[in-house]
């Protein structure tokens, strides 16, 4: 996707996403005015990822436990370096989708526009590591991007998450695991294995894993995990899965408890745990990759709008439906 703007062009309200198979090139001049736009941006350098598959190809690595090796932390730490320059040489506001490495959240720490600078991270990286290519028995259930990162990532990524740095996303792509064996495939795929039959190659299967439901609960595990005060832990835990994402995307009436604000709350039971397993999950999917978790607290009473959609951990019959909501683009807060 390759979009130049002449000095005269305005860039009017929006959001640009930048996906890995894809090639963003924004062409801008220093004097291009710009107005309330944000990039939201998956961080990932092409070129080292087809260099990276092709070294696998090679070496006949086509088992998903070998889809991390082609997918180099240095692609993601060079692709945030160079969004993140560019960023800064427009004034513009951008957003770092599906962060995994420590040293890219690092970047923000220094940063003197961190009100247009923002970031977020999956359940998947800041609970689960990279020893699963190793241990897990299906490992076509790993095929993701950016992959899953060392253990002192992890580590890192959720203080981060505890202490309200980052937003947490879901980035939910429940394939289940026929789809990601062949019957979904990629834009790109090569038919060959298709017609001989077998399993595809990691490079031909989809990516992604399924992230919204135990996202909230492992981010309240984060929070509680720290020594900061109750009232600290609780508040940064509702900036990780509500607060940051309702600041950062513009969405009215959201992510906070405050008068006019909506009565959208999750009520969590701390003296409860959360066992995680495929067999008891709500999501219609034959996996989960945080299998035999067992988190702190429990998700007792969900309210939209003031509605009560989950009552002792049921999903209550009746519930009326959902609310589209029109984004506003409020990446200063």
């Amino acid at each position: 996707l390759y979009l130049s703007l002449s000095p005269s062009t305005p860039l009017l309200s929006g959001m640009a996403m930048a996906w890995p198979w894809c090639t963003l090139s924004l062409s801008l001049s220093p004097s291009t005015p710009l107005m309330s736009g944000m990039a939201m941006v998956h961080c990932e350098n092409d070129a080292m990822v087809a260099e990276g598959i092709a070294q696998c190809q090679s070496e006949g690595k086509e088992s998903a436990r070998y889809a991390q090796e082609s997918r180099p932390e240095l692609g993601e730490v060079e692709s945030t370096t160079r969004v993140l320059c560019l960023a800064d040489l427009h004034g513009t506001a951008v957003h770092i989708a599906h962060m995994s490495l420590d040293t890219c959240a690092t970047f923000f720490d220094t940063r003197e526009r961190e009100d247009t600078v923002t970031g977020e991270v999956t359940a998947h990286h800041f609970c689960l590591d990279e020893s699963l290519y190793k241990e897990w028995d299906h490992p076509e259930d790993l095929v993701m991007a950016p992959p899953l990162r060392p253990s002192s990532d992890v580590t890192s990524l959720s203080k981060r998450v505890a202490e309200g740095q980052l937003a947490t996303c879901s980035d939910h792509c429940p394939f289940n695991r026929l789809q990601r064996t062949g019957l979904r495939r990629t834009p790109d795929t090569d038919d060959t294995w298709w017609t001989q039959g077998g399993i595809p190659p990691f490079w031909c299967m989809p990516g992604g894993t399924a992230g919204i439901e135990h996202r909230y609960i492992m981010a309240y595990q984060a929070a509680m995990a720290t020594d900061s005060p109750l009232s600290d832990r609780l508040r940064c835990a509702g900036l990780g899965v509500a607060g940051r994402a309702a600041q950062v995307f513009g969405i009215q009436g959201k992510g906070y408890l405050a008068p006019g604000m909506d009565a959208s709350i999750t009520v969590v039971d701390p003296s409860s745990t959360t066992p995680v397993s495929a067999s008891t999950h709500n999501q219609h999917l034959d996996h989960t990759l945080f299998e035999g978790v067992t988190a702190s607290g429990a998700v007792s009473t969900v309210l939209r709008r003031g509605e009560v959609c989950v009552r002792d951990g049921v999903w209550q019959q009746g519930v009326t439906g959902g609310e589209f909501f029109t984004r506003s683009v409020a990446h200063k807060y």
